[in-house]
């Protein structure tokens, strides 16, 4: 056994009772875990399901009655802004929504803070679309005498639900 005056009891029961006083100067650096390498690198689960609700979206009916169907690729863009218009959809309501539903999935794989910017831009547009298409289609059949009832169909809420659920999902 080592009896050294430096670790006998009372010394011990001295560090106990009176601890030494810390140098001054710089605070002590707080311990911070160490970054994962797969943080940076995780898919946005969440967002990729906004891109398949937008895709969805796109392809299916988003008016008709009877026999009549118009899927998101047979409504010209214009629509969105003049009901009224006769043009062919060279550029169609689908294409955008299309477009916009790979944003979110090239999005879900790309780093944070892009990935929300994104995700927010893409989500925000989706559902202006979908409200836009609602409110034209709306004016199209009041004009027309009928209800928008008559005519509406799952796609533009399917494009709004994926545009939903980017904007909530903040690219996660």
């Amino acid at each position: 056994r080592d009896r050294s005056p430096s670790r006998g009891l009372g010394d011990v029961y001295k560090r106990q009772q009176y601890p030494q006083a810390q140098p001054q100067g710089w605070p002590p650096t707080p311990a911070v875990a160490p970054a994962t390498p797969a943080a940076g690198s995780q898919v946005g689960l969440v967002t990729l399901g906004g891109a398949a609700l937008a895709g969805i979206g796109a392809a299916v009916d988003w008016m008709g009655q009877g026999g009549f169907t118009a899927n998101g690729f047979d409504i010209p863009a214009l629509f969105l802004a003049d009901y009224q218009t006769d043009s062919e959809p060279g550029l169609a309501v689908g294409h955008l929504a299309a477009l916009l539903a790979v944003a979110l999935l090239v999005a879900a794989f790309l780093g944070q803070p892009t990935r929300r910017t994104l995700t927010l831009v893409a989500g925000i547009a989706l559902v202006a679309i979908g409200l836009l298409f609602l409110v034209q289609l709306q004016r199209a059949t009041s004009s027309a005498d009928e209800t928008l009832f008559d005519y509406l169909q799952l796609g533009p809420f399917a494009v709004i639900a994926g545009g939903v659920v980017a904007i909530v999902a903040r690219g996660r």
